[in-house]
């Protein structure tokens, strides 16, 4: 009997936390509000388009609004999920890994927490920085799309460079998350192999880097961005020059 009164009190008690934080969401003037008592969320529409959770399981972590962005999987890399991720924080927000989503795209959550209690305010607050990290990641995201949707890129520096073994998206994330700068490359490459004279290796990478440099001065793009597209580039530029030297066109 007293398990029966536990459980029915409890539910009365949800039910009642449910019903206040619709109320809160409907004086804050968001519409399509759903209930959903048994996954603990409230989904509610902002913006026009844009939907969010108000997420109910508070006993952990307390409560929390989270949204979804989804975006092509074309742009992404270590550089744009690294760039997402100190924007999101920015605002006061953390956010999730990536998973996939459908039609070529990936998806991250994004959350604000809003503490042990919930009132107008602090909603209000935590949408408030929910909308601002929303708009500046479809603001980074709409950016990075047009930095590298180019139909050829100026790649006239690696005529020369040798190709085996070359990655350039992975020494494009080293200078990025490791070096910070070209120079601080090329210097650990000199320092790696101060005591060699005319190492053929290091030659190799310095000029690899001092290219890789030239393309993005050049370019006006960061390498990490574009390096994985770019090494079939310049495969695909190679092998038509070899058959161009074979094949003649009749006029």
């Amino acid at each position: 009997m007293l398990e029966y009164i536990s459980n029915v009190f409890a539910s009365f008690k949800t039910r009642l936390a449910f019903l206040i934080a619709t109320r809160y969401l409907k004086a804050l003037g968001y519409q399509n509000i759903s209930s959903d008592i048994k996954d603990k969320s409230i989904l509610f529409s902002f913006d026009k388009d844009k939907v969010a959770i108000l997420n109910m399981d508070h006993d952990m972590l307390g409560y929390s609004i989270e949204a979804t962005v989804v975006f092509s999987a074309d742009v992404l890399s270590l550089k744009t999920i690294s760039d997402l991720c100190n924007l999101t924080f920015m605002y006061r927000c953390s956010c999730s890994g990536v998973r996939p989503a459908a039609d070529d795209r990936v998806r991250l959550n994004l959350a604000y927490h809003l503490g042990d209690s919930l009132s107008v305010s602090n909603i209000g607050l935590g949408m408030t920085y929910v909308n601002k990290c929303l708009a500046t990641l479809e603001l980074y995201l709409s950016e990075r799309i047009a930095r590298s949707d180019k139909d050829m890129y100026d790649l006239s520096m690696f005529e020369s460079i040798d190709l085996t073994g070359f990655n350039p998206q992975d020494t494009g994330e080293r200078k990025e998350f490791i070096f910070g700068s070209w120079e601080a490359y090329a210097n650990a490459i000199r320092e790696e192999y101060a005591t060699f004279t005319n190492h053929p290796y290091a030659a190799d990478a310095l000029s690899k880097i001092e290219a890789c440099k030239l393309f993005e001065e050049r370019n006006k793009i960061p390498l990490s961005e574009v390096g994985t597209w770019l090494l079939d580039d310049l495969i695909l530029g190679r092998q038509l020059r070899e058959l161009s030297k074979t094949n003649y066109g009749i006029n």
